[in-house]
């Protein structure tokens, strides 16, 4: 069956009415009806091209064509399950000493917590998604030409789904704290690259590996769409997998002879612990916290109804690649490191399966980059312009904030210290307020969540009943305000403290000796 593709993530039936053929009415209906249902791919260029099946070879086409299709196409369910269980990565080698902090019961508390309320606010983002998106293809606003209801070149990001219920202030304002956790992000995959290596060779300072893993991550980031990630994302997954076996290995060589001193509860011991509880929490929030390229990966379904699906079963493999190597590992070097590794690999003794352990990890923050600096490039080139223009313009434009990005994390190499302060600031705002208090602003009304797309929501309207949503909501949306206020300090103030320590662009972080730097930075 011919269709029209155009990179761009929508999808629209090819049955759609002509305007000469129908009212405006008729056609907003089709439009509406097709666009929950999303059966086909359209293109930017308006091209007639053949579809083929998802995973097989379709008539006519050559296997060179076939192989390179079935490794690139990301469009299907199986890829949007891959990129929710693929969004784990580098956090888990951080996970051990961050439940050390917490204390492994609360740690494993909060991750259950978080996960159950990650599914609701979930399922509240692609509420309000496919209520924006009826509305703007009634208002004749989504399409690029009404005329033409099946060319889409915008992608929609969180900052523009949220703006949509809060306003263009509030639209600014996620857009702000997505800039900033895309930077922290960036930088975060660099860190790990160079912080991984480094722990199977050290005849080169961290600062070399992180300006040589810097830029070889830049041209990653010039990546245009998320359909074309397929092979990285799996690469992404079995590497995470063999290194959450990896850490069971290594904690079960080791022995467990130090687990009766594993820190079960965090310790009372004033400011420093109340510091350290936080840091340690809000590293276990990078575990939890996909909300940030929701828009980005529903638009590139074929069928973006199956999202909220594919979310919900990504994270199994994640609990089994996470949970596990982190609580045997705080058994097993209950004193003997877990309270300073940072990066668990620096537990592991050098040997063939840590190195190809690091090289995996190495591989997932490639896919990592390209996950979270494609989603950057997409909101970068929003803000200067170049979003909807040729291909060649919207990648030249994004060199500014890569570059800006590889210059931070040669300046501030803190792995641990970054994704905690880069966590705490956005997540616990992105991922609890600022979800909540646009599904409050918009269904407060009756007749909204009458004429809600989503079924799902529609059904839990009336079985749950709007007062209980609303208490839960307005409780949630005072949580995270609390809790970003609490981790998003604490990480400042141990961001300051390793810089006052070892000063800008440090050559030796992670080194065995340190030397303190002047001057300081507060």
């Amino acid at each position: 069956m011919g269709l029209k593709d155009a990179d761009m993530d929508v999808a629209i039936s090819d049955v759609v009415a002509s305007k000469n053929d129908y009212s405006h009415d008729q056609n907003v209906q089709k439009l509406e009806a097709v666009d929950l249902d999303m059966d086909l791919l359209l293109n930017r260029n308006n091209a007639e091209i053949r579809q083929y099946p998802d995973w097989s070879r379709g008539s006519g086409e050559s296997w060179s064509h076939f192989v390179l299709r079935l490794g690139t196409e990301g469009h299907t369910f199986f890829d949007a399950w891959l990129l929710a269980a693929g969004c784990i990565g580098q956090v888990m080698m951080t996970t051990p000493n961050a439940w050390h902090k917490t204390g492994l019961i609360p740690g494993a508390l909060i991750i259950v917590w978080g996960t159950i309320i990650g599914f609701y606010t979930m399922w509240q983002l692609k509420a309000m998604y496919y209520d924006r998106k009826k509305q703007l293809i009634e208002q004749g606003k989504w399409f690029d030409d009404p005329d033409k209801p099946h060319m889409r070149k915008h992608k929609t990001q969180m900052q523009e789904l949220l703006g949509f219920y809060l306003g263009p202030t509030g639209g600014k304002i996620v857009m702000c704290m997505m800039f900033f956790a895309w930077f922290g992000l960036g930088v975060a995959q660099i860190l790990a690259s160079s912080t991984n290596y480094y722990s199977i060779d050290q005849s080169h300072s961290l600062r070399t590996y992180t300006i040589i893993f810097g830029a070889t991550l830049l041209p990653f980031g010039l990546i245009p769409s998320f359909r074309k990630m397929r092979l990285i994302l799996v690469i992404g997954v079995l590497g995470t997998l063999y290194t959450s076996m990896f850490g069971l290995y290594l904690a079960g060589t080791k022995g467990f002879a130090e687990a009766p001193s594993a820190k079960l509860v965090p310790e009372p011991s004033g400011v420093q612990s109340f510091q350290t509880f936080f840091n340690g929490m809000a590293i276990i929030f990078a575990i939890l916290d996909h909300h940030n390229i929701f828009g980005e990966t529903i638009e590139a379904m074929q069928h973006p109804r199956k999202y909220f699906k594919s979310y919900v079963l990504g994270f199994f493999p994640l609990f089994f690649m996470i949970v596990p190597p982190g609580i045997v590992l705080n058994l097993a070097f209950a004193k003997s490191g877990i309270a300073t590794a940072g990066n668990w690999f620096q537990l592991a003794p050098l040997s063939v399966p840590k190195k190809i352990a690091v090289w995996l990890m190495i591989l997932h923050n490639v896919q990592a980059w390209v996950l979270w600096m494609t989603a950057f490039g997409f909101m970068w080139e929003k803000m200067v312009g170049t979003h909807e223009k040729a291909l060649w313009i919207r990648l030249t434009s994004r060199l500014p904030y890569l570059l800006a990005v590889y210059l931070f994390a040669i300046c501030f190499p803190f792995y641990s210290a970054i994704n905690s302060l880069m966590t705490g600031l956005t997540s616990p705002l992105i991922y609890y307020t600022i979800p909540c208090i646009a599904f409050l602003i918009h269904y407060r009304h009756q007749e909204n969540r009458d004429k809600c797309p989503y079924q799902l929501a529609r059904t839990i309207f009336k079985v749950v009943g709007w007062r209980t949503i609303m208490l839960l909501d307005i409780a949630l949306a005072l949580y995270g305000i609390v809790l970003c206020a609490c981790t998003s300090s604490m990480a400042i103030l141990n961001l300051v403290k390793l810089s006052n320590t070892f000063g800008f662009f440090p050559e030796c972080y992670g080194c065995k000796a340190y030397l303190p730097a002047v001057p300081k930075l507060l």
